[in-house]
């Protein structure tokens, strides 16, 4: 796609000559082409506005069939039963969408019977704004009715209740999973000490390896170097059509990828390096309670990896794969981060936790403990491996009870009393 042009201009008067020039080249050196939208809907513009743009267009590249389809039904499905499908697209306001926005915020999908979550409400305002964008470009338009509007966002879906194990919550799954020690592939007690405790995310903990473990260190040190990334995969099998909304049907008559039997490209990679860089997260300091815990799980992977060679069932590992610390104990590959998830919710309901946790909230509450304990931000944000303080200081989350004991503190202190 060619550089736009600038140039240099000594009035407004001549900018903006120059400016319609170059808009009329755009739309092909015709001013009829803009006059023949003045009086065109906003529907009409938005079927040019694919075809110029999407399907016919090169200035972007060969579109997929899917963006095509996606845009279409976007448009079919949540633009032309709106009160703004008939407007005309060069009368088209701020005060317009705005409406538009509370027309979106009151429908019901079709297939689920909730309302629009906001991430889709968002991606439809962006279709409308990138056609606005195509007008101003193409001249039909003097600006898009998008600058300079401001949408609230209403959060329809309750917020997460919880972002912090409660105390309680964090004692019963802690202690089931102390007590049932090292008996995979249910109970694993070194992989939830190093989520609990350290607030190591699940990507360094499944992406470890036992390279990185350095129990005859002085001191003895765990350095997370690598960490965990799941690919996609992308289907195999070939395009049989596509069913009445568009959406493409596959040879497998899989629903997803993942289910195609000719899949390709997904998987599980472990790479160099965390989510906040290479080397930038300390090493993980062990005590001599986890040097117990570690050797306890290494001599149990090492009593899983011969039974497995025994039966036959050992597969060979990827070269990135090799050595890894927490590995499937039927064939000893990589576990899925979301087979992990699964069995975090597991041990909740076994520990009789009837709240809903993410496994993420571990990383919360063992920021949140550290903070407690050491009053020290410093030190929590060297535990979790976060690069500035402001956000270790998001994971802080005090509870009731440390609200009251500041607040008899103050009180202490307006008596006379210094605690």
């Amino acid at each position: 796609m060619p550089k736009p042009k600038s140039k240099r201009t000594k009035t407004r008067a001549e900018a903006e000559e120059w400016l319609t020039s170059q808009r009329s080249r755009l739309v092909g050196g015709a001013s009829g082409s803009v006059d023949r939208f003045a009086d065109a809907t906003l529907i009409d513009f938005l079927r040019h506005w694919l075809t110029t743009r999407y399907a016919e267009g090169s200035a972007t590249g060969v579109p997929t069939p899917r963006t095509l389809a996606l845009y279409n039904s976007m448009i079919a499905t949540w633009v032309v039963p709106s009160p703004i499908a008939g407007l005309k697209v060069a009368r088209i306001h701020a005060d317009n969408l705005t409406e538009y926005r509370g027309w979106l915020l009151k429908q019901v999908s079709a297939k689920t019977g909730k309302p629009l979550s906001r991430d889709f409400q968002r991606e439809v305002l962006s279709v409308l704004r990138n056609a606005f964008q195509f007008a101003v470009v193409r001249g039909v338009i003097p600006k898009s009715p998008f600058i300079g509007l401001r949408i609230t966002r209403t959060n329809t879906a309750p917020p997460i209740a919880q972002r912090v194990l409660t105390p309680g919550d964090y004692s019963a799954f802690m202690g089931l999973v102390r007590e049932k020690g090292c008996q995979h592939p249910r109970y694993c007690q070194l992989r939830w000490e190093l989520a609990g405790v350290y607030a190591k995310r699940q990507s360094e903990v499944l992406g470890m390896k036992w390279g990185a473990v350095y129990l005859d260190a002085t001191p003895p040190i765990i350095a997370v170097v690598t960490h965990m990334v799941p690919l996609p995969w992308k289907h195999g099998c070939g395009i049989t059509g596509r069913d009445e909304s568009g959406k493409v049907i596959w040879a497998c008559r899989g629903r997803t990828a993942a289910q195609c039997p000719a899949r390709h490209g997904g998987g599980l990679r472990i790479e160099e390096g965390t989510k906040t860089g290479v080397g930038s997260i300390p090493p993980i300091p062990v005590s001599d309670f986890l040097r117990d815990v570690i050797q306890e799980h290494k001599r149990q992977q090492d009593a899983e990896r011969e039974a497995a060679k025994d039966a036959g069932r050992f597969t060979p590992h990827l070269p990135e794969h090799h050595d890894l610390v927490f590995t499937s104990p039927l064939r000893m590959t990589a576990i899925p981060p979301a087979n992990d998830a699964k069995n975090f919710k597991e041990l909740l309901k076994e520990a009789g936790v009837t709240r809903s946790y993410r496994l993420h909230d571990l990383r919360h509450t063992a920021v949140t403990r550290m903070v407690s304990a050491t009053n020290n931000l410093a030190t929590a944000k060297a535990l979790a491996g976060h690069r500035t303080i402001q956000t270790t200081s998001k994971y802080a989350h005090p509870d009731v009870l440390d609200v009251s004991r500041g607040v008899a503190a103050v009180l202490a202190m307006d008596d006379g009393h210094v605690p």
